[in-house]
């Protein structure tokens, strides 16, 4: 992106070519590639030769450099979209394991047993609402890093786009 803002602003249509060199790893590279051959040129005839005038776009940048290529595939954006489903569903099944735990060592006879029988059934308890509510405060987690970190590459896309948008006119 830096490379690209730099020589946009060194030229205002810097040629293909140039630009094409800041694009020199996958999947830019291959995008790139793409994005140059719907450029076109155009060329003003004059004493014996062909001039480059202009360099124009026929499609804008963001058809080519998506979203989708650029952040979702490489950040394993469906994973961690169900990540948090699974982490509350292991902290439901945490919540039911202590409670069968603490079911399992209660004794409801006779009275004085059962009062005693009480203290592991609250441990059991206490134990699976703690998994649950770890569980859960780390799905929130992941949603938040998740689409902080999403919307941080979105917007480094729609940059891109728009600074490649902005170095050759349309038509």
């Amino acid at each position: 992106l830096q490379e690209t803002q730099a020589l946009h602003k060194k030229s205002p249509s810097p040629d293909p070519r140039e630009v094409g060199k800041a694009f020199r790893w996958e999947p830019f590279r291959h995008l790139w590639a793409e994005y140059d051959d719907t450029l076109h040129e155009l060329r003003k005839a004059g004493s014996g030769e062909n001039a480059l005038v202009e360099v124009r776009a026929t499609v804008p940048a963001d058809s080519i450099f998506t979203r989708d290529v650029l952040v979702d595939s490489r950040l394993f954006d469906e994973f961690t979209r169900h990540l948090p489903g699974v982490l509350t569903g292991l902290g439901i099944i945490g919540t039911f394991a202590g409670l069968l735990d603490g079911l399992q060592q209660f004794k409801p006879t006779p009275i004085e047993e059962a009062v005693k029988g009480l203290a592991p059934l609250l441990m059991g308890v206490q134990h699976a609402f703690v998994a649950s509510g770890t569980a859960i405060a780390c799905a929130m987690l992941v949603v938040f890093v998740s689409r902080l970190t999403l919307a941080y590459f979105y917007r480094m896309v729609e940059k891109l786009t728009h600074t490649i948008d902005s170095m050759y006119s349309t038509g």
